[in-house]
């Protein structure tokens, strides 16, 4: 069941196995954990976070969410979520299912050396439309800054934060759900 969801069910929690170490140039050793509430402890809430330190930045990196679950049986859902970390440049970091057994995101991940730091405030609405479509919605504020130096030139100003408003809808098609 472990390698099936990327956790580890202990109790009424659910320890994210996804987070325990990267390794990548930026942060080199990075040892981290995530733990979550599942639904053996309330089924119309996920609470939950997760922590990391890069000992080659020395930096700590967290995040935390919150779900309500509104009507399990059509997977309809609000996320509150916010995350202090950062994220690969150039990466789409946002839709992608993050997998510990997947080898070749672990070697890109281990050449990886340029990221953003970023702090991200996001709010998800899902539902199940059909039995085998899911869709979401979403807007986020992301306040991102590189962690090399870039600077950007904008109408004769120097910008090297930027500040980012987001909003979207996806579609997940999923044969084999």
């Amino acid at each position: 069941e472990a390698l099936a969801t990327n956790a580890l069910p202990v109790g009424p929690f659910d320890f994210d196995l996804t987070r325990l170490v990267h390794i990548n140039q930026y942060e080199g050793f990075r040892l981290g954990g995530g733990l979550y509430t599942s639904n053996r402890f309330l089924k119309w809430l996920r609470v939950g976070g997760y922590g990391a330190y890069g000992f080659k930045d020395q930096q700590w990196k967290y995040g935390a969410e919150v779900r309500f679950n509104l009507n399990p049986n059509r997977d309809f859902g609000v996320t509150f979520q916010y995350i202090n970390d950062i994220y690969e440049t150039g990466y789409a970091h946002q839709n992608v299912q993050r997998d510990f057994t997947n080898a070749n995101e672990g070697l890109r991940r281990l050449v990886s050396e340029r990221f953003d730091k970023i702090e991200s405030y996001r709010v998800d609405v899902s539902y199940r439309v059909l039995p085998r479509v899911h869709a979401s919605a979403f807007v986020s504020k992301n306040n991102i800054t590189p962690t090399y130096d870039y600077t950007l030139t904008l109408n004769g100003e120097k910008l090297n934060h930027f500040a980012i408003g987001e909003t979207g809808l996806a579609l997940r098609y999923s044969g084999s759900e």
